[in-house]
């Protein structure tokens, strides 16, 4: 009875070894390159520029009058109270505010007025910060 060559098997195996690795390799290298691609497009959008220009006391609460500078609508969905002493978070309000492009608009938080830093921040990475010396 005669069989398979030891060496036709061996390039046989290399073979199938060579095919299964390439497509492994391709099929990951698609995936990281995609996921590359996601990122250089997330990082090139355009920017929110926002700048707090001055916290008013409406009853009580603080009004942020906001200032966009950038060139795509800023939204700011919860602003943060923090106090003088160490960073800890004294209060967080939520409500929706958005700013047009190149315009000012005036923010109605539930945040308690007063002196402190208070940072207004948007679900796309918005941030805009004031510190706020009070009444």
């Amino acid at each position: 009875m005669r069989g398979v060559s030891e060496v036709f098997t061996n390039v046989l195996l290399l073979l199938i070894t060579v095919v299964l690795a390439s497509f492994l390799f391709a099929t990951f290298y698609n995936v990281y390159t995609q996921q590359q691609s996601r990122l250089v497009v997330e990082s090139a959008k355009e920017l929110c520029l926002a700048r707090v220009v001055a916290v008013a006391n409406n009853s009580g609460v603080s009004a942020f009058f906001v200032y966009n500078g950038g060139r795509v609508p800023c939204f700011f969905d919860a602003v943060y109270v923090n106090g003088s002493g160490p960073y800890r978070v004294l209060d967080a309000a939520s409500q929706n505010c958005t700013v047009p492009p190149g315009g000012v608009a005036r923010c109605n938080f539930k945040a308690p007025y007063g002196a402190g830093v208070f940072r207004l921040t948007g679900p796309r990475g918005e941030t805009a910060e004031v510190r706020w010396a009070g009444p």
